[in-house]
């Protein structure tokens, strides 16, 4: 057991009786008080049960004040406590009468009431403390417990005639007296107990504080990845709900039959304590790759299903149906059975693509829904050695290195190698390095191995990270700055993040079986940010998104039916009226009719495999038949004919690898065309024989256009891709650079004119200065839209927005402003001009302008239901006043 510390010159007070701890003598009903209390706590630990704060604040009439305060569960002290005047300590630390210390070192991996132990002496930063000055009528004790507990109650109250303040640490406050009382105020930050003197000068104040940090949520795999949910997104990026920072870069591409070859790999930041060890991927750790799909068996009923970018899925067996469903992510659909063939088991996504697992658990083809197969080879390690795609192409790799055996050195196609890859001792990936020798580089933290920054090949820093002690996200940056965002965790389901201008978001969020929604969007994001402005948005059980409410107030509805497919959305115009659109889909989740407000309805067919047959949009006249686009397809689920509404049949031809090779149309005129090996279109030839041929260094990057007429434009390109000079046919160089956050800097014409761009930090515009030296300046809000503008004569140009983005005012160049308005659809209403004058519009239920109105008259517009113009006043010269 541990003592209570206090600072040099207090007394010691026993809670005890630890071996050898000095002693003070405490009035029996403290004594037994805090007995009480520490009794009370080995009965309940195990129940999990709130964590206590029974802070008694002592101060005897002796000059010399003790102070006793302890981290327990237990009941209300018997009697306040109080004193008559004396001095007592500036500030003391509360210890742990039960064993355990106030402080949780691990949060978010602790759970229940019992925080972690931590052995020998408190250092200052890990326990509360208190002060006052004398027996003044305030004490103040700061909470400095971590930002993920939450403050539920204070279920003993507080002694009559005293008064409670609750400050957190958004800055709210909240004040109560007497007894019973009760807060639900996350992050407090600071407690002031103020109290009442009795008739004998007696101050009195006592308080018991609950404290009840949350079962911390272990990541299941669900939050990992690229966000689906593009609010969640920040930085470079940083999912703002759960702290994973994830980089994803694609090494190769490869198009044609089923999809082709991909290689693509992602880095999640919480990887490595989500998935287990035996997920240790090809390209070290952290790191998961398009063809790394596994699956796991965490017990005898569920299996996880790890992705190809870190993410995981969990599956849950249902009896009924002989197979597992999907319970997390809740807003996915997919299941997965047993398979004999394969001595494993099949995963059929929505869409009806399948993935083939064998009996090692590892992904051994993937089948769209047409049946074009790619298929994955494995060695006798069970390492991913060749996918060979539905067209016999290959994407190879081997693994060269003997002191870590297990991951790839090498990918390489028909042509070549695509990518080499190199680690450090640690087994991370430190370097790829591609056939034209550039280069990215990774450094990481030697000891959580977390990655810091991505570099290119000539060391410049692209972007860089740095992260808490849970891996989660504090700040991203890329290059000079650019894209900055920091982020604090306040508790679990609220983050704060700053950009690089100082502006504050905050964002809410649910947890939803594993997987985080944004709830709400409270400031201005950041330019990189996925959810800017103010918005609030609710959820069903499933995940699906039932109503989006912005800035203004105004709330988008929707329905779902049980696959996740939006059925309806519905936003209300006005009082008396709501717009709905509606949708219904087939098995694939494939839509199938759409109506819009007015009631026309589009409606597609599909075959078997779910291949578009046919479209029908609205007869344009309401009387007579719609018209129908029609599709055809070979077995290969290749498109081979369109047929449009007046039945003009266009043929199209591919390839074996399944790249198109000509398209005839109705006239029999045909166009043809000639690819390389690694699917980029080499030559193209038209119906007059016309050729136009097209050059490609060893990175696809179009490098020549040879036309008819011997006519030639080239173009190059720096070690990051970008392009940097364009020759014409009339050998005329136009050439471009760029700042380390790829930002264009400056481009110069043929005749050697420069013109420059600058930036902010949040990546906006911020200047433009031509070949004549000539500077024009932008401003921008906290939402990144354009406030002002600064010409290069000193005129100026000004802005203002509502909250959603619509434009307000305009103030020219003279000075003159121009007001716009909006509907509740945030369709242009009124426009008015510095004279007053005004224009108005009119629109019917699916957002057509129907009318516009100004002081010479109103002018009409009709429609027909394909949404053509059918009768236009204006043009006509018409009025209808």
């Amino acid at each position: 057991m541990r003592e209570v510390i206090l600072p040099s010159g207090a007394s010691w007070v026993k809670h005890g009786g630890k071996s050898g701890a000095p002693e003070a003598a405490v009035d029996s009903p403290l004594e037994t008080w805090t007995k009480t209390c520490r009794s009370s706590t080995l009965g309940r630990l195990v129940a999990g049960v709130p964590l206590l704060l029974c802070a008694v604040l002592v101060l005897p009439r002796s000059a010399q004040a003790d102070l006793q305060g302890s981290l327990l569960f237990g009941p209300a002290p018997p009697q306040p406590a109080y004193c008559t005047g004396g001095a007592g300590p500036t500030t003391v630390g509360i210890g742990s009468a039960d064993g355990s210390t106030v402080y949780n070192p691990n949060v978010g991996t602790a759970s229940g009431g019992i925080p972690s132990y931590i052995s020998g002496a408190y250092p200052t930063s890990n326990y509360y403390t208190s002060s006052w000055a004398g027996c003044s009528t305030t004490v103040t004790v700061d909470l400095l417990y971590p930002a993920s507990w939450v403050v539920n109650s204070f279920p003993g109250g507080v002694w009559a005639g005293t008064s409670l303040t609750v400050q957190d640490n958004l800055g709210d406050t909240q004040t109560t007296t007497g007894t019973g009382v009760s807060f639900n105020t996350p992050g407090i930050t600071e407690i002031t107990v103020s109290s009442t003197v009795d008739g004998a000068g007696n101050w009195f104040f006592a308080i018991e504080v609950s404290l009840d940090f949350p079962t911390p949520v272990v990541e299941n795999g669900s939050n990992l990845g690229p966000c689906k949910q593009c609010q969640a997104r920040a930085g470079a990026p940083i999912n703002v709900t759960s702290g994973n920072v994830w980089v994803q870069q694609r090494d190769y591409r490869l198009p044609g039959l089923g999809g082709g070859l991909e290689l693509a790999r992602t880095w999640n930041s919480l990887l490595q304590s989500a998935g287990p060890a035996s997920l240790a991927g090809m390209f070290g750790r952290g790191w998961r790759s398009t063809y790394e799909e596994s699956l796991t068996f965490p017990d005898s009923s569920t299996i996880k299903y790890w992705r190809g970018d870190g993410s995981a899925w969990t599956f849950t067996y249902n009896s009924g149906m002989s197979a597992y469903l999907l319970t997390s992510p809740p807003d996915e659909r997919a299941q997965v059975v047993s398979n004999p063939v394969t001595g494993g088991f099949t995963l059929t996504l929505a869409d009806g693509t399948q993935r083939l697992f064998n009996a090692q658990d590892l992904l051994s083809s993937i089948v769209d829904r047409n049946a074009n197969q790619a298929v994955l080879t494995y060695d006798g390690s069970n390492r991913l050695t060749q996918v060979t795609d539905a067209a016999g192409r290959t994407l190879t790799f081997t693994y060269g290195n003997s002191n870590l055996p297990n991951l790839a050195t090498s990918a390489q196609d028909s042509v070549g190698a695509v990518a080499t890859y190199g680690y450090d001792g640690n087994g991370n990936l430190t370097r790829v390095l591609y056939p034209d020798a550039s280069a990215v580089n990774f450094s990481y933290d030697a000891t959580s191995n977390m990655l810091l920054s991505v570099t290119d090949a000539l060391g410049k820093v692209m972007e860089s990270h740095t992260y808490d002690g849970q891996n989660r996200g504090l700040t991203s940056t890329r290059a000079n700055s650019a894209d900055q965002v920091s982020v604090n965790y306040v508790w679990t389901g609220e983050t704060q993040l700053g950009d690089s201008m100082g502006n504050a978001t905050t964002y809410d969020s649910e947890t939803l079986n594993g997987r985080n929604f944004v709830s709400s969007v409270s400031g201005p994001g950041c330019s990189s940010c996925g959810g800017r402005g103010n918005q609030t948005l609710t959820y069903d059980s499933l995940g699906n998104e039932t109503s989006s409410t912005d800035a203004l107030g105004r709330t988008t509805n929707f329905t779902y039916d049980s696959n996740g497919n939006v059925l309806t959305r519905s936003i209300q115009l006005n009082t008396t009226t709501t717009l709905t659109w509606s949708y219904t889909y087939n098995q694939f989740q494939e839509v199938l009719t759409a109506t819009d407000p007015l009631g026309n309805t589009t409606t597609n067919t599909y075959d078997a495999s779910g291949n578009l047959l046919s479209t029908t949009t609205p007869s344009p006249g309401g009387s007579q038949a719609g018209s129908t686009t029609s599709f055809a397809y070979d077995a290969k689920g290749e498109l081979t004919q369109v047929t449009d509404l007046l039945s003009n049949p266009t043929t199209i031809g591919y390839t074996a690898a399944g790249l198109i090779s000509s398209v005839t149309d109705a006239q029999s005129n045909s166009t043809t065309f000639l690819y390389d090996a690694r699917g980029n279109r080499t030559e193209t030839t038209d119906a007059q024989l016309n050729q136009t041929s097209f050059t490609y260094d060893v990175m696809n990057r179009l490098t020549q256009i040879a036309q008819p007429g011997n006519l030639t434009t080239t173009f190059t390109y720096d070690t990051r891709g970008r392009r940097t000079s364009v020759k014409d046919a009339n050998l005329k160089t136009t050439s471009y650079q760029y700042d380390d956050a790829d930002r264009l800097l400056s481009v110069t014409d043929p005749a050697g004119k420069l013109t420059i761009y600058g930036y902010d930090t949040e990546n906006h515009l911020a200047s433009i200065t031509d070949a004549l030296g000539r500077v024009t300046n932008f401003g921008y809000d906290a939402l990144g839209r354009v406030t002002g503008v600064t010409f290069p004569s000193t005129l100026s140009e000004s802005y203002t927005y509502d909250t959603v983005g619509n434009l307000l005012t305009k103030r020219d160049r003279k000075g003159q402003t121009i007001t716009y308005s909006y509907d509740n659809l945030d369709r242009l209403a009124t426009k008015t001009y510095p004279d007053s004058t005004a224009v108005t519009y009119t629109y019917d239920n699916d957002s057509r302008l129907t009318q516009a109105a100004d002081a010479t008259g109103t002018y009409a517009f009709s429609y027909d239901n394909l949404g053509r113009l059918a009768d236009d006043a204006a043009e006509r010269g018409e009025l209808e006043l």
